[in-house]
């Protein structure tokens, strides 16, 4: 019976997992992320987005706004080759 139920929960999060792939294909949102969409994105914390930044293994791009302050944006196909690939180089 462990077994079964251990099928199911990992069934369940490939489920969980292709359904949010799916909203991600279907949607029309722009390709840039900032940290925290890029966190949701990946599924991982804010602070790990920060510490891939700091040791530049994520692609990402450094932009001032307009009050001066620099923010980070992540594009989302640079963010797949990263994650399929390990680059942090863009082609």
């Amino acid at each position: 019976m462990e077994q079964t139920d251990k099928i199911i929960e990992m069934l369940n999060t490939i489920s969980e997992r292709l359904n949010h792939l799916e909203q991600i294909i279907n949607s029309k949102q722009s390709p840039w992320r900032d940290i925290k969409g890029t966190a949701e994105y990946l599924n991982i914390s804010t602070r790990t987005i920060r510490r891939l930044v700091s040791a530049g293994t994520i692609p990402f791009v450094r932009r001032e706004t307009i009050s001066g302050k620099a923010k980070l944006f992540f594009h989302r196909k640079q963010l797949n080759l990263w994650m399929f690939t390990g680059s942090s180089k863009s082609n």
